[in-house]
């Protein structure tokens, strides 16, 4: 058991992740002609109405420009122009899932934000939005 599940993925799936997965796996099922559970379906479409996949796009595997800009390689520039912050990994995975735009919006995310020095927030505010800008 422990060596068929090594090569699993043991941290938190990305939105991005999740959809190719669940994209991925309806499509398959679909060629064999089989039906896809509901709750695949209600999580797709919960990703397709909040990720900005409109109904034509959702027919193929999504396009970086879906998730704006949210590729493997951006995810990993992402997370290692933020490691000086020392954040949880439950942190790096909001930021990355919600790219708050906002102090507000970030101060929901990451804990203490309020002692930060002044300036730190606007500049991991840039490096969202530099890291995830749409291709």
């Amino acid at each position: 058991m422990e060596a068929a599940s090594s090569h699993l993925k043991r941290e938190p799936l990305t939105n991005r992740e999740v959809y190719d997965m669940l994209r991925q796996r309806t499509d398959l099922r679909m060629s064999q002609g089989k039906v896809t559970a509901p709750v695949e379906q209600n999580a797709l479409a919960y990703l397709e109405e909040h990720m900005g996949v409109n109904a034509m796009a959702a027919m193929t595997p999504a396009p970086e420009e879906l998730f704006e800009g949210q590729t493997p390689e951006k995810i990993g520039d992402f997370l290692r122009s933020v490691e000086h912050f020392d954040f949880s990994e439950e942190e790096k995975l909001q930021l990355i899932n919600l790219r708050p735009r906002t102090e507000l919006e970030l101060s929901l995310i990451v804990w203490g934000l309020q002692e930060w020095p002044e300036g730190q927030a606007v500049e991991l505010l840039t490096l969202i939005a530099e890291g995830f800008a749409a291709v």
